[in-house]
This record gives structure tokens, C-alpha cells and sequence, in this order.
């Protein structure tokens, strides 16, 4: 995994003219990776969270806990 000082030093030396491959070669990292984070526009140290959807149960649930309830366990 790339860290953080990895990624600035990328951009840095983008910034001052260096070729993606001359970025790669001299971190001793893939072109690719050096695209990807040169791409990206922002960096959190977490991954988002995705939103929580409803489930497709939600509308039964009601149903499901009074036959629960109902029977003997």
C-alpha cells in the first residue's frame, strides 16, 4: 500500500515537471499507481462509508417477529 508521503511525493514531483514514468522509476513503483493517484482528488485515511439501505425484509418484518413470537421455541 502507498502512503501517504509516497502520494505527496508524487504530486510534488509531477508538479515540478517529472514524467509519470521518471515518478515511477524513482519511487520504485507501477505507472499505473502513479496515474491513480495523480487522478485522485481527494485523499481521506479512511475509505467512504456507503450509505445503509433499507432491507428488502423491512416491509415484512412486522410478520416475521409476530410468527416468531407465536411460536413455541
Amino acid at each position: 500500500m502507498t502512503g501517504m508521503p509516497t502520494i505527496d511525493s508524487i504530486r510534488r514531483k509531477r508538479r515540478d515537471g517529472a514524467t509519470i514514468t521518471a515518478i515511477a522509476r524513482d519511487l520504485e513503483i507501477s505507472e499505473p499507481t502513479v496515474r491513480k493517484y495523480l487522478r485522485a482528488d481527494g485523499l481521506s485515511p479512511r475509505p467512504p462509508v456507503r450509505a445503509s439501505r433499507p432491507s428488502i425484509l423491512d416491509p415484512y418484518m412486522p410478520l416475521i417477529r409476530a410468527v416468531a413470537v407465536r411460536r413455541p421455541g
